[in-house]
């Protein structure tokens, strides 16, 4: 049995990492970036990205981050978070099982709830395990 190679990422998934978390704890980094490496483990890279809606609708945020066009701030932010996502590629057994986020917060409970095995709440989001991915 061979061992999967490490997945690429590339500007496109920092900067969709950089839109949907900004300066987020360390522990919620991870948490999104789980979501994001569990989804390109199932669905491919592209598909997965797209669930994002600051990937789909290219919010400011993910512009600056895709551009480069930030604040010496935000660019220390920037690259803290994608070295977290990229620790977790080189280490996948720290990626977390989250499959799904939300900031119910703002948005309230998504309408696939019920697909859900568990969730947990960390940062502004909540984080969920699919019923079909729960190990």
């Amino acid at each position: 049995l061979q061992a999967k190679a490490p997945i690429k990422l590339d500007k496109k998934f920092y900067a969709t990492l950089f839109g949907e978390v900004g300066g987020g704890s360390p522990t919620e980094v991870a948490a999104v970036a789980s979501v994001f490496l569990n989804r390109i483990d199932k669905e491919g890279y592209e598909k997965a990205l797209k669930g994002s809606s600051a990937y789909r609708f290219k919010s400011k945020e993910y512009l600056k981050a895709f551009s480069g066009n930030m604040t010496e701030f935000e660019k220390k932010v920037f690259e803290r978070n994608a070295g977290i996502a990229d620790t977790l590629v080189l280490n996948p057994d720290k990626i977390l099982p989250f499959t799904h986020m939300e900031n119910v917060q703002a948005f309230g409970d998504p309408t696939w709830l019920g697909d859900m095995q568990s969730y947990q709440d960390i940062g502004r989001q909540r984080f969920y395990v699919r019923k079909q991915d729960a190990k």
